[in-house]
């Protein structure tokens, strides 16, 4: 974090602020990813996509990898964070 101010006051309270923001951000990102991932379930839903991702599989995308990147895309747009 770089704070550039005149005074030892001035960079003090311009450092409680930058903290208070990224501690807000966290938490945030925190709250989002912990909603996105709550259910186990979600998650298994893109296993078509995740195995496309694994060492010796050659990468094909069929019709099933398909409906579930159209779900997942619909999910991320549509999540209450």
């Amino acid at each position: 974090m770089i704070v550039k101010t005149r005074t030892d006051e001035e960079h003090i309270q311009s450092a409680k602020k930058e903290s208070r923001s990224t501690l807000i951000k966290s938490k945030l990102y925190r709250s989002c990813l912990r909603h996105a991932l709550k259910k186990k379930s979600e998650t298994e839903k893109c296993d078509p996509i995740f195995c496309l991702l694994k060492k010796h599989n050659p990468g094909l995308w069929d019709e099933e990898c398909q409906k579930t990147s159209d779900k997942v895309k619909h999910y991320l747009s549509n999540a209450q964070c």
